[in-house]
């Protein structure tokens, strides 16, 4: 290895390392970016956005977060904390009134979304905030769902029957078909950007 590899894989081994400690001593925090009604103007929701900044290395993203979960062995407990503070924040926002968002959309992993006591883990937050189901919307990409269509849709269905809702993040960069969404009671689909190019450049 030359030096700047082994400087990488340090510093992910150093992250792996450190990520489960800065859960458990909450070190993360949230970040929120407006979903706005076009016609309206008007805030209808906001993605839910979990960030860290290491001592050593900066401003760790949501991607490399997740992915330091699930190398790390630590998927469960960094979902069980975003979905806390998430719901923590929902209660604050929620003073605002008519100011306030109507759902809060969280990304999901694969491995997150396939944990099986996700909904019973959704289902006590909720109950312990005392929010409806409907504050909530997870999305997911089709990497959740492309290997078990069936297994997903039990998921989602679950997921549902708390209240709340799914979604599909950046559909049209794997290897999944429209008709697969027929299988899947899902409430919304982002469709990616590079379909639409194709869509249109094909006319």
């Amino acid at each position: 290895f030359d030096q700047d590899m082994q400087r990488k894989m340090q510093r992910r081994l150093n992250l792996e390392i450190d990520l489960r400690q800065a859960i458990d001593m909450e070190s993360l925090h949230l970040e929120f970016e407006p979903i706005v009604d076009l016609q309206t103007g008007g805030v209808q929701a906001v993605e839910v956005h979990a960030c860290w900044e290491h001592p050593a290395y900066g401003r760790i993203d949501t991607a490399e977060i997740n992915s330091l979960a699930e190398a790390s062995g630590v998927a469960y407990q960094l979902t069980k904390w975003t979905l806390d503070t998430a719901c923590q924040e929902i209660c604050q926002w929620k003073q605002l009134g008519s100011l306030s968002p109507k759902a809060f959309n969280l990304n999901l992993t694969p491995k997150q979304f396939g944990l099986p006591n996700l909904p019973q883990m959704v289902f006590a937050a909720l109950n312990r905030y005392r929010l409806p189901g409907s504050s909530l919307r997870f999305e997911i990409t089709e990497a959740a769902f492309v290997r078990n269509t069936e297994e997903a849709s039990r998921q989602i269905g679950s997921l549902r029957n708390v209240g709340v809702g799914v979604g599909i993040d950046h559909f049209g960069v794997g290897t999944s078909s429209f008709t697969s969404l027929h299988q899947l009671p899902v409430d919304l689909v982002k469709i990616d950007r590079s379909m639409l190019c194709e869509l249109h450049n094909s006319k």
